[in-house]
């Protein structure tokens, strides 16, 4: 095993992945929307209101200092909304400060792509129900905060 998590890390090293400005994260939602079936989610988002924060399964989290506040999408909480992909949503892989991401009993299929790992901050990830399949990428080594995964009902391995 450790070998496994070793070869990994020489393989996919620590990404400099920066955060996301409020403007960047709302096109990669948008791109999210356009990719997935968006209109005809059961909850679908308003995009013509640039606030993503009020969108229906997104949390975001205020951080301050002494001259600015800034807010970051921390969470998709979004089973069972019919969002429909023939992939994994690579638009997903650029919200490096998601802590938690539900996508489970969706119609979402393939892999894994390698940018799964840019989700470092990653601690939850449901995937369960889903049509994924295949073997995990190893770039989810970088994943080191997570705690909860459940891909049950799937056909992912590894």
């Amino acid at each position: 095993m450790w070998r496994f998590v070793f070869l990994a890390l020489l393989l996919f090293p620590a990404l400099s992945i920066r955060a996301l400005n409020d403007s960047e994260t709302y096109d990669a939602l948008v791109q999210l929307y356009n990719s997935a079936g968006g209109p005809s989610w059961i909850r679908s988002w308003d995009i013509s209101d640039r606030s993503y924060c009020g969108w229906h399964g997104l949390t975001c989290a205020a951080a301050s200092n002494d001259t600015t506040t800034t807010t970051t999408l921390i969470s998709i909480d979004m089973p069972s909304n019919n969002i429909i992909s023939p992939t994994f949503p690579t638009s997903l892989c650029l919200l490096v400060d998601l802590t938690y991401l539900d996508l489970s009993l969706n119609a979402i299929s393939g892999t894994f792509p390698s940018c799964i790992g840019h989700l470092a901050s990653l601690d939850s990830l449901f995937m369960y129900t889903t049509y994924m399949e295949g073997q995990l990428h190893p770039s989810m080594a970088n994943l080191t905060l997570l705690k909860n995964i459940d891909l049950s009902y799937t056909k992912m391995f590894g």
